[in-house]
Parts: C-alpha cells; structure tokens; sequence
C-alpha cells in the first residue's frame, strides 16, 4: 500500500481495515465518515489477538504519516 491508495480509500470513504502489507501487523482503518487512523494488531502469547491504535492519518502536523506509522509499528 502506498500514499496514493491511502488517500483514494479516503476519497471514496472505503470503510473496512485494510492491511499495509509487510509483517509488522498494521492496518489502516477507514471510517463511515472517512477518516483513517492506523491500527496495529498484534497477539500476546496464549492470548485473543489484541488492536491498538497509533494514530490518526493526516498529511498536516500532528497526523501520521505511512512512513512515520510503519516506523512505530516496528
């Protein structure tokens, strides 16, 4: 997944969690009024799979980037 296809999922407000690719366990999620937060699901040992939330998607200061959410999933 790349930047053009984050913002065209926006655009279209796609709803559903789409899965970044790689195998860091991060999604981005879009909402019925298209906004997009990314998401890292991950699984304690012996546990249910777990989500958390890392941050908001948004190309102006405060959001986070493709780039910066792949980095904090690592």
């Amino acid at each position: 997944m790349n930047d053009l296809q984050i913002k065209k999922l926006l655009r279209e407000k796609a709803e559903g969690r789409y899965s970044v690719g790689g195998r860091l366990g991060l999604y981005f999620r879009v909402s019925k009024e298209g906004t997009g937060t990314w998401v890292v699901r991950y699984k304690p040992l012996g546990r249910k799979r777990r989500e958390i939330t890392i941050g908001c998607y948004t190309s102006e200061p405060g959001g986070i980037s493709l780039k910066d959410a792949r980095i904090k999933a690592a």
